[in-house]
């Protein structure tokens, strides 16, 4: 029999019932012992379940749970055109996937993926153009190669090769840059950039620029130590050579200290040599491998040096240097010293100066006036005075002699002239070549002495 509606409240608020109700079937069923609901089902295992295909316009959860939704099945979430699936482990979607925070301990896949909050991953992040392992980071690129990894900054960039792993690009009036900083201000702390050789390890082979912290202290295991002070900044090879160049033609490589412009400028490399714009400083060390000098601004190494003054040979004109002695290559040519004007030409020593030696036979001839030389003849220095050579007397000594009346020729002590003797008879002055001649260390009287007669002779 058909029940018409019956308007107005049958039933009153807070109904109870004893037992379960099943309605047309387990259509709904309620089960009031456990307070649940089922649709199509009488195994209720959650408060509310529904034994196949939900289709809801919206759909809000909420709970305390971190299980807030739970699949048991491949077919547990799929949509009537298969695009959002989600098989217990993986979330698919053949589109784009939009949203805010995703946190995901299994796996998920898109076309594209929009997130505008955090993502965090605990499993895998897989692409379809490259490999990515979680092992201890995220590795993407080529699988070979690992090139065309990652180009992070601007889309206008201009690809700058195939061997390229990461290529960072910026467009701003402005210096850019790629900035990494240890913020750590222990004793050991720095900032480094390291690269690897393909044999080297984390202590072998590898090529370090970076920043000491600000309390470094020297004691940091492979670096330069106590080479570097706090806030310093260092590049150095580990187990290898370093080579800083240029590798263009014409192209220089310059080194500035102590300021920002190129009046601090201190040194210019390049392949024709180094040009110093500051004094050199070797604080008591030496430069080694210096080659001979060549033009006159070259400098000379110590080999070249101690063979200059053991054995200088160098000639300018007709004047020939051999170490300390100076000579000419002219037989009969003179060597002058010509200071301009009225100066003269000084000497300057405590020990002395040695004029030319020689006996009567070796004075130049023809003689110049004012020539001075040692005779060893008659053991004065004499100067020719422009007709004949003049001994200069140092003091008048004398030698006595006897007379035997015979002999005529006696012997002096030394090399004189009758020019530069005085000889008294008896007290008597005698005149030269008249009374007597002089010839070398001989004197000659024309008449021979008395026994009684003594001779008298005074060097001037």
């Amino acid at each position: 029999m058909a029940i018409n509606r019956i308007s107005g409240n049958i039933l009153q608020d807070n109904l109870q019932r004893g037992a379960n109700l099943s309605i047309q079937g387990n259509l709904i069923y309620f089960d009031v012992t456990s307070n649940r609901v089922g649709i199509k089902t009488s195994t209720l295992s959650d408060d509310f379940t529904v034994a196949n295909v939900a289709n809801v316009g919206n759909l809000r959860l909420a709970s305390a749970s971190t299980n807030a939704v739970v699949f048991t099945n491949s077919t547990s979430l799929a949509t009537t055109t298969s695009n959002l699936t989600f098989d217990g482990s993986t979330l698919t979607a053949a589109g784009n996937i939009s949203a805010g925070n995703v946190a995901a301990t299994a796996r998920v896949s898109g076309a594209n993926a929009y997130f505008t909050g955090n993502v965090d991953l605990l499993g895998n992040l897989n692409a379809t153009s490259g490999v990515v392992y979680s092992s201890r980071g995220v590795f993407y690129g080529n699988t070979t190669t690992g090139n065309i990894a990652t180009v992070v900054g601007v889309p206008g960039y201009t690809a700058l090769g195939t061997n390229v792993i990461a290529q960072f690009a910026g467009n701003v009036n402005a210096y850019s840059q790629i900035n990494s900083q240890n913020i750590n201000n222990g004793a050991q702390a720095s900032t480094d950039l390291v690269l690897t050789s393909n044999n080297g390890t984390d202590t072998t082979y590898y090529v370090n620029l970076g920043i000491a912290g600000s309390a470094w202290n020297g004691a940091q295991s492979n670096s330069l130590g106590n080479a570097v002070s706090p806030d310093d900044s260092y590049l150095y090879s580990h187990d290898a050579n370093l080579i800083i160049g240029t590798a263009v033609a014409g192209t220089t490589l310059k080194i500035i200290a102590g300021g920002n412009n190129s009046n601090f400028v201190v040194a210019t490399y390049s392949n024709v040599g180094v040009a110093m714009s500051a004094n050199i400083n070797m604080n008591s060390n030496s430069i080694n491998n210096v080659a001979a000098p060549v033009a006159n601004g070259d400098a000379a190494n110590k080999l070249y040096v101690d063979s200059i003054t053991s054995n200088i040979v160098a000639n300018l004109g007709n004047i020939t240097f051999s170490n300390t002695t100076i000579s000419t290559s002219q037989a009969t040519g003179n060597i002058t010293l010509l200071p301009t004007s009225n100066s003269t030409v000084i000497i300057s020593t405590t020990s002395g100066l040695v004029l030319p030696v020689g006996n009567i036979t070796q004075r130049p001839s023809p003689a110049s006036t004012g020539t001075v030389r040692f005779n060893t003849e008659t053991a004065r220095v004499e100067v020719y005075d422009g007709a004949e050579w003049d001994s200069i007397a140092s003091g008048v000594t004398n030698q006595i002699l006897y007379g035997d009346n015979t002999t005529t020729i006696f012997t002096l002590d030394r090399v004189t002239t009758a020019a530069a003797a005085l000889v008294a008879l008896n007290g008597v002055l005698q005149v030269p070549s008249l009374a007597y001649s002089v010839a070398g260390n001989l004197i000659t009287f024309v008449q021979a002495p008395a026994i009684s007669d003594i001779i008298d002779i005074r060097f001037i």
